[in-house]
């Protein structure tokens, strides 16, 4: 993360997070975690995707797991608007996110922004 950007990303209430899809593990900024209503022992640090698709509110689980799935099929980025449930309230999410390959052309990490 550059210098600086933990201050300017809880401006702009915007998180960042990439997902190594050989480990399924999840990495995601403070902000990321914070706009997902997860406590300050989580911010910048990792946890399992399932944990925080838990978060998403239940009727847009399945769109949101289908879009991320599209998006690593095809390479495709893709934009989805989204509801999380967190700390007692639904807040309405705008997510994107991005492959990135390997040499060999295989899908190898997903990254994205969330606000």
């Amino acid at each position: 993360m550059l210098p600086g950007t933990g201050g300017t990303q809880r401006l702009a209430r915007l998180g960042s997070f990439a997902i190594d899809l050989q480990s399924g593990e999840l990495s995601g900024s403070r902000e990321f975690f914070a706009l997902m209503g997860f406590d300050a022992e989580h911010a910048g640090g990792k946890v399992d995707p399932e944990i925080l698709l838990a978060r998403v509110h239940d009727e847009d689980r399945a769109g949101v797991r289908e879009t991320v799935e599209e998006c690593v099929r095809t390479g495709h980025a893709a934009r989805l608007d989204h509801r999380v449930v967190a700390s007692e309230r639904i807040r309405v999410m705008h997510t994107q996110v991005q492959v990135l390959r390997g040499d060999d052309g295989r899908a190898i990490q997903l990254e994205g922004t969330l606000q």
